[in-house]
């Protein structure tokens, strides 16, 4: 007997802004030198508004500046917190959510991410310092057969 595959539950982006953002150099970094990209740090908050809506809160920061300057000169801070606002289907199960938020979200959310790290770094008066990009993990054809077949 098949098991039953599991639906598809739809999710909306509707929102996504920048809602808070910092950033300092050493005042040793030369300009006209690239940048490379500082180690960092991650954190993500999920909040459930209602039964169709959640909202994802990304931080990226690195070290304060001052500790950075400690190891190196060419040290670039920067805390920039991203906050979307999805739709989510009222009966996708609360795993999913979690989920979804804690794998796929991040996957949407990146690039606005990435863009405002490299345009903090241009405003502060260097060359874009670009954050690595993420890849998005390969479905096995076994389920990419099961989304399809879900959909018909």
């Amino acid at each position: 007997m098949a098991s039953q595959p599991n639906p598809v539950h739809p999710v909306q982006l509707r929102n996504v802004f920048v809602s808070e953002i910092h950033g300092a150099r050493s005042p040793l970094l030369d300009p006209t030198q690239p940048l490379s990209v500082p180690p960092y740090d991650l954190e993500q908050k999920m909040e459930l508004l209602k039964p169709d809506a959640m909202v994802l809160t990304y931080r990226l920061y690195t070290a304060p500046l001052e500790l950075m300057m400690a190891t190196s000169k060419n040290a670039f801070y920067f805390d920039v917190q991203v906050t979307a606002e999805f739709s989510i289907g009222t009966e996708m199960p609360r795993e999913q959510i979690e989920i979804f938020s804690s794998a796929g979200a991040l996957l949407v959310l990146w690039p606005f991410v990435r863009q405002t790290v490299a345009d903090l770094s241009m405003r502060l008066g260097f060359p874009p310092l670009y954050l690595p990009v993420l890849t998005v993990p390969i479905v096995a054809p076994a389920q990419t057969e099961c989304l399809v077949n879900d959909r018909k």
